[in-house]
């Protein structure tokens, strides 16, 4: 482990934080400080609220397939796919390739993909993004 390790100098990074702090100071007047204070002993987390829409749409989900499929395990599925895992070789050297099963025969056709897609718009997510980013850049 004795080699030379070449320098690059300060990190891209680091000197774009350091110009940003610099053209802060400067436009407001106002030094930057760093105040260190000690953690709290305990974060509380208000839990009076409801759970956000993404979070109620997501344990909907997962309920109405568990409904379907049974309850989610997450060990199991994980056993599962390591069983199913494709490794090439062992750790011991030896081909271990998992051969995958034939494909079954079918009738169905491909389906047609000259369809149309309809245009909604932009992506509101899109639009408070670039409203932002305006909002940022005044």
């Amino acid at each position: 482990m004795n080699y030379a390790v070449p320098n690059f100098g300060q990190d891209q990074g680091i000197l774009d934080v350091s110009g940003s702090i610099a053209a802060a100071e400067k436009s407001t007047g106002i030094p930057f400080k760093w105040a260190d204070s000690a953690p709290a002993a305990v974060t509380e987390y208000r839990t009076d609220r409801p759970l956000d829409a993404d979070i109620q749409t997501s344990i909907t989900n997962m309920n109405d397939m568990e409904g379907i499929h049974g309850a989610w395990d997450a060990i199991q599925l994980s056993m599962e796919m390591a069983a199913q895992s494709d490794p090439i070789m062992s750790s011991l050297g030896e081909n271990t390739q998992y051969l995958h099963p034939a494909p079954k025969d079918t009738t169905l056709q491909p389906a047609v993909m000259d369809y149309p897609v309809p245009s909604f718009g932009v992506d509101p997510d899109m639009i408070t993004t670039m409203n932002s980013i305006k909002v940022a850049e005044e």
